[in-house]
């Protein structure tokens, strides 16, 4: 954001509390940060984005991120913060400090809930971001060998991708996304990515998700 808006933000007397804020898996101060976007949306002409990657572990999301990101966006993940005592909060603070510094951001975890993906919009709305989904292809077969892969902490339980199978749900405009894709991922790393479409009325998606999603891009 320019100089007049990041002045306005850090003398709000609601910013302190605002930045403090919990998202994923904590309390969001949703009143806060609506009160907040509010007061500045006037201020406010940017063209940051705040990107919500959606998927199973190893299903090719911080490849995504590497290939497609990695010079203009900051790259915000639990997976690396696995020595912090409180991820969620400290990935809070992290999202706040770079919207508020003006700085495009790619959130990237499994993302799997509504009510996960519903922390992250408050927050980046409050920012006056442009909201965008990437939401990846379930191929549990390539996530299971991709993960056998990875060492250290950066490998999971097999169980815990099955786990998150079972909690994803698939995303919808009607959350208040600005913009929402379908991700493939090939074996060579590799992407394939559509645009998830929208029903013929209203902000539901049609039955059947992005398979009909036209051309890719």
């Amino acid at each position: 954001c320019n100089d007049q808006a990041s002045h306005a933000l850090r003398h709000h007397p609601l910013h302190t509390q605002a930045v403090a804020c919990k998202i994923s898996g904590v309390i969001l101060c949703n009143r806060l940060l609506l009160s907040l976007a509010q007061h500045n949306r006037g201020s406010w002409e940017t063209s940051m984005e705040f990107v919500i990657l959606i998927g199973l572990q190893a299903s090719g999301k911080s490849t995504f991120y590497r290939t497609r990101f990695a010079e203009t966006h900051e790259h915000i993940s639990k997976d690396r913060l696995l020595n912090n005592r409180r991820p969620a909060r400290r990935q809070a603070q992290l999202i706040a400090e770079a919207l508020e510094a003006g700085r495009s951001v790619v959130v990237d975890n499994t993302n799997a809930t509504v009510e996960e993906r519903a922390a992250l919009i408050q927050a980046g709305r409050a920012y006056g971001a442009v909201i965008i989904g990437y939401c990846f292809e379930v191929q549990v077969k390539a996530s299971l060998a991709r993960n056998r892969q990875r060492e250290g902490k950066a490998r999971v339980p097999d169980i815990a991708i099955f786990a998150t199978l079972k909690r994803l749900a698939p995303p919808s405009y009607a959350e208040g996304f600005d913009m929402l894709y379908f991700v493939c991922a090939s074996g060579d790393d590799t992407f394939e990515v559509r645009p998830w479409p929208r029903a013929q009325s209203g902000d539901q998606e049609e039955a059947g998700g992005p398979q009909d999603a036209g051309e890719a891009q």
